[in-house]
């Protein structure tokens, strides 16, 4: 039963990296003077740029996040494998994996799941047991008949 549950939570994972997602990386603690054409300069150092998305709010303030979009997923892994050296004009910024459109939240709940299947693998333990008593109900029966 918890294997089941650790292999949930890749699924959820692999299943938030399809297509263009597995090249996406969710950047957090931005300053407020951030521009994409900035963030853009900043990750041509990891591999190509295909996009930056910046996070407003609907006053137009920055929220303090965006989201990268490279031409190849293993430029996400080379920023991800720098993170603790992943600063920007001088301030640490946040970089994983976005894995998942923004709002959607697959791969995390997905992961979820996995906990859930541990849970189910001691349930079924118990019904098994269950099981095993009405075995043993039946066997009484037939030793019964066997006797008559």
């Amino acid at each position: 039963g918890f294997s089941k549950g650790g292999g949930g939570k890749d699924k959820g994972k692999g299943g938030g990296g399809k297509g263009d997602d597995a090249c996406k990386l969710f950047v957090g603690g931005l300053p407020q003077s951030v521009t994409q054409e900035a963030l853009s300069q900043h990750f041509m150092a990891f591999g190509s740029v295909a996009r930056v998305d910046l996070k407003y709010d609907e006053e137009g303030g920055f929220r303090g996040f965006g989201f990268v979009t490279f031409s190849d997923a293993s430029s996400v892994d080379l920023v991800t494998a720098n993170d603790g050296n992943n600063n920007f004009e001088g301030k640490w910024i946040d970089c994983k994996p976005s894995g998942a459109p923004p709002g959607a939240g697959g791969g995390k709940d997905s992961g979820k799941g996995g906990k859930g299947g541990k849970d189910k693998g001691k349930s079924k333990g118990g019904f098994d047991k269950g099981k095993g008593k009405s075995g043993g109900k039946d066997k009484g029966k037939s030793k019964g008949k066997g006797k008559w």
